[in-house]
């Protein structure tokens, strides 16, 4: 198939190719590495849908359509150049162009096309996921939202069924319930420059035809709560459940991954922080979410919120309920060891801040959790990130030598007491140290000073 453009290829060509690069790169020794790509976002998977989007009209000759969700689980992660993006289709009826692209919020509902492909015109292939590779890759900044543009020939009924619509569920996390994301679309539109949500029809029961984004593997992926999430970024509005470190204490900051990064040019870092999640949370998609990013270095966060949401201030937690934490870390760490993957594994950290403080019984329970932590990372090859006493002090009410509370100087003023500013940030990437020297992972990418793909 000549390469024009764009290359699409279906499901099957595409998992075929993949293979074959893999199978090259295990096997090429001497010869330079191929540049792994994957899947950074959304966290959903492209493929069919349970619902079918359709119209009675007989004169629909376009649909746009934006994934802009609640949530960073639709956001693009990470700034980078998408190679190649995914997207099912059951009908291919009479579709003449299909454009697929990347939206950048503006202000309130408004969202800036900041880029779209050259018009693909096929072969489009029916009932499975197509696969354009990017002869121009879409340049993504961090929070973008992928955005698709459907023109027919011949105006049908049925134009909306091109599409299929995956209902997306609600997620629970720190004692709220985080809505479904919102998908929406317009008909028969100019090609847009921008597209406004207030002005477009949400996709019904949240729905949302799903576009992957690929690009090269990330080097560094940090995972975890809120406190791996962090960024600077205002690009969903600043809403609590998003950006909830940032924007909504005005105070702007970084993360771990990026201090972490800044002081080894050239490796890339992706972040896949969850506000609110437990350690249980975390490691159901810790696989996902990555191991398949098949990163060098992960560094992993995790255990605040189960304190916070299940054991007593008055007791702390159960034999059972840091059995549950202890297991999922474990879980993880074995994980990364299996992948050939680098753990940095940091410990749960002081926790205090405008009467948010762990009582001295959840802080008992944190040094066990803790313990068992230290103790078990060098089975599996996991280096422990004891940020407690660099970005901590010393609390009057707890044992000799604690340091459950975050020295005032890192504290991020937000009033969860578990947070650290940016300052604080730079203190726990500084703890994270790794070898010049060459190393591999998974046999299959070679990785020279300073990350720098051979």
């Amino acid at each position: 198939m000549a390469m024009r453009k764009l290359l699409n290829v279906s499901q099957a060509a595409w998992l075929a190719l993949t293979a074959a690069c893999a199978l090259i790169a295990v096997a090429s020794t001497s010869a330079p590495a191929m540049a792994q790509t994957v899947k950074v976002a959304p966290y959903y998977s492209a493929g069919p849908g349970t619902q079918s989007l359709t119209t009675t009209a007989t004169t629909d000759t376009s649909i746009d359509w934006i994934d802009v969700g609640q949530t960073d689980r639709m956001l693009v992660p990470r700034t980078g150049s998408i190679t190649a993006v995914r997207l099912y289709i059951p009908n291919r009826t009479a579709i003449s162009n299909l454009y697929l692209g990347i939206c950048r919020w503006s202000s309130g509902n408004t969202w800036n096309v900041a880029q779209w492909t050259p018009a693909l015109t096929g072969p489009f292939f029916a009932n499975e996921v197509n696969t354009f590779t990017l002869a121009t890759p879409l340049a993504a900044q961090k929070y973008d939202v992928m955005c698709g543009r459907i023109e027919w020939s011949t105006p049908h009924t049925q134009n909306l069924a091109s599409l299929s619509s995956i209902l997306l569920t609600a997620i629970t996390g720190n004692g709220n319930s985080v809505l479904p994301e919102n998908c929406y679309f317009q008909m028969n539109a100019t090609k847009p420059s921008t597209l406004n949500t207030s002005s477009m029809t949400v996709i019904p029961n949240n729905g949302c035809p799903v576009i992957e984004a690929w690009m090269t593997r990330p080097d560094v992926v940090g995972i975890g709560d809120s406190i791996m999430q962090k960024d600077d970024s205002t690009a969903d509005g600043g809403t609590l459940l998003t950006r909830p470190l940032s924007v909504s204490t005005g105070q702007s900051g970084l993360s771990i991954p990026y201090y972490f990064t800044l002081s080894h040019p050239g490796l890339t870092y992706q972040e896949m922080g969850w506000g609110g999640q437990t350690t249980v949370q975390i490691q159901a998609r810790f696989a996902q979410d990555a191991i398949a990013l098949k990163p060098s270095y992960v560094i992993l966060d995790g255990g605040v919120n189960d304190v916070y949401l299940s054991c007593s201030t008055a007791t702390g937690c159960t034999a059972a309920q840091m059995t549950t934490i202890e297991n999922a870390i474990a879980q993880m760490m074995s994980a990364a060891k299996t992948a050939g993957i680098r753990l940095f594994v940091m410990l749960i950290g002081p926790w205090t801040g405008n009467g948010s403080d762990a009582t001295t019984a959840q802080m008992t329970s944190i040094d066990a959790i803790n313990a068992n932590t230290i103790s078990a990372a060098p089975t599996y090859g996991a280096t422990v990130i004891d940020q407690r006493c660099v970005v901590g002090q010393f609390r009057s009410t707890g044992p000799a030598g604690n340091c459950w509370d975050i020295q005032p100087q890192y504290l991020l003023g937000d009033g969860l007491g578990v947070h650290l500013n940016s300052t604080g940030e730079q203190q726990v990437a500084n703890l994270i140290t790794v070898a010049r020297q060459s190393f591999r992972h998974a046999g299959t990418v070679s990785l020279k000073g300073a990350g720098s793909q051979k």
